[in-house]
């Protein structure tokens, strides 16, 4: 079986290509590197420059990268928007030859930005006002409805990636039910990404900057600081971020806690990073009652960072104060082993393939 794994998403398809591989998958990367994270890719799909060569290069890996894509038993789709580059017509010919199709649901799409609102999150009100030039979603306007509405039309299943999408098309998507697949967990190699944790002098306490408004860094910022004032004497707390992966997972290795997103239900790439280091994980408002649907986010060892500035403060407090770090640490290490693994995620993906 060939497989294209198309466009990128903080190492969805890295990872699930290193699980493929190891069960004899014949697997393709297709991407721009997911920006600055600068992941790998085997087949190069845009050249981010405005200079006259890298047009005349970009229209030249338009015509050769949708002509070798027709190549594969499987082309599986990260986001819509991972073709936005080329010309719609002709990607939606390509999908049209394709044996199948598998679209994940993660990241923003029209659904999202239009029903998230629904599981009373401020996500996209912050992402519109901090992270957004004109303050206003892209995945809401008529012709990115339509495109996505097309590369859906043409999907064989539709793969969620968390609870939140999976609930979001469940219920507020209906149109998509026939093709709805339940949640895949996101795989982490978890070979890779193992860190024997060292005592610190202090406790190191990590918030990575990415979107900050989509993140929540705005919120973070003067609680982080506060929390510096106060327990400066055990602890040191650090917000960075935009790295490369490479240089990015040398920096998770050196921390203790990482404050994730504060907007989110579960979790996403980056604390699965952390969590395979045996980091301890904290992010959004999780409450494990909204997620019986989903076995195994039972067993989630992420902690809630709770809703307000308040409720962020003292549970991150508390976390420092507690005496059992290490268990949880131990705790988020083997929840990746048992359930985001790449290999057991690959067989997963891989028996979704041979059903289409």
């Amino acid at each position: 079986m060939k497989v294209l794994l198309v466009g990128e998403f903080s190492g969805v398809h890295n990872n699930l290509k290193v699980g493929l591989e190891a069960l004899g998958v014949q697997v393709t990367l297709a991407n721009t590197g997911d920006g600055f994270k600068q992941f790998s890719s085997d087949i190069l799909m845009h050249i981010d420059s405005d200079t006259s060569k890298a047009r005349i290069e970009n229209a030249f890996l338009e015509y050769y990268n949708l002509f070798k894509m027709q190549q594969y038993d499987v082309v599986q789709i990260m986001h819509p928007n991972a073709f936005s580059f080329y010309n719609h017509s002709q990607v939606f010919k390509l999908l049209d030859k394709a044996k199948v199709v598998v679209q994940l649901i993660g990241g923003c799409d029209y659904v999202f930005a239009k029903k998230f609102k629904f599981l009373n999150s401020e996500l996209c009100r912050m992402c519109k006002q901090y992270d957004q030039k004109k303050h206003s979603c892209p995945y809401e306007t008529a012709n990115e409805i339509k495109y996505e509405r097309e590369i859906y039309k043409r999907a064989d299943v539709l793969v969620p990636m968390a609870w939140e999408y999976y609930r979001i098309y469940k219920e507020y998507a209906t149109e998509y039910n026939t093709k709805l697949h339940t949640v895949i967990p996101m795989p982490i190699d978890t070979r890779k990404n193992r860190v024997l944790n060292k005592q610190h002098e202090k406790i190191q306490v990590f918030h990575p900057i990415n979107r900050e408004g989509f993140k929540g860094t705005k919120i973070f910022r003067p609680i982080f600081t506060q929390l510096q004032e106060e327990y400066g004497k055990i602890a040191e707390f650090k917000i960075a971020g935009r790295m490369p992966i490479e240089q990015y997972r040398k920096y998770l290795a050196s921390v203790d806690i990482v404050v994730d997103q504060l907007y989110s239900c579960t979790y996403g790439m980056n604390a699965l990073y952390a969590m395979a280091m045996g980091k301890v994980v904290m992010s959004g408002n999780s409450n494990t009652e909204m997620f019986r649907d989903i076995e195994w986010l039972q067993d989630m060892p992420v902690l809630s960072l709770g809703y307000t500035g308040q409720e962020i403060k003292m549970n991150i407090s508390n976390v420092i104060k507690d005496h059992n770090l290490r268990d949880l640490k131990e705790r988020s290490r083997k929840y990746v082993e048992i359930y985001h693994d790449a290999k057991s995620v690959a067989k997963v993906f891989l028996d979704l393939y041979r059903q289409c």
